[in-house]
């Protein structure tokens, strides 16, 4: 696994003591439904909210 971390700015108003962030994830969802895992394969990982709807698809956090 490739170590992916990166140097996040200090939020204004943190303390300068604060632990710094160890791991940032945006954008992780989870689709379920009946053949979710081939809907998103077959759109190489890309599909809008629409496309999920139609699909009878349900995605989550």
């Amino acid at each position: 696994m490739a170590d992916t971390t990166e140097q996040v700015p200090q939020a204004a108003g943190t303390p300068k003591d604060a632990r710094p962030i160890k791991l940032a994830c945006h954008n992780v969802w989870k689709l379920f439904g009946a053949n979710a895992a081939g809907f998103i394969r077959q759109r190489d990982g890309k599909a809008s909210m629409a496309e999920v709807a139609a699909a009878g698809l349900v995605g989550a956090v």
